[in-house]
Parts: structure tokens; C-alpha cells; sequence
């Protein structure tokens, strides 16, 4: 989580990482996600 700079909302969400490279969530994981992304 420390090199999440930014989560992109969309119908495929991903996570911008600190060295530019894009990661899609998992529709299945992106509550689990959200939820401790929000806790940063």
C-alpha cells in the first residue's frame, strides 16, 4: 500500500503505483481493497 499513489474508479478500477505502472482490481477484492486503502 505504500506505493499506491492513486486509485482510478471506472468499470475496470485500478491503482496508479509510485513508478507509474497501472494494476487492475479484482471486482472481488475491490471492497477489501477500499477499505484499507481508506485507512491510510
Amino acid at each position: 500500500m505504500a506505493y499506491v499513489m492513486k486509485y482510478i474508479k471506472g468499470k475496470t478500477p485500478r491503482v496508479v503505483m509510485s513508478d507509474g505502472t497501472e494494476v487492475e482490481i479484482s471486482s472481488r477484492k475491490r471492497d477489501e481493497f477500499l477499505k484499507n486503502f481508506a485507512k491510510l
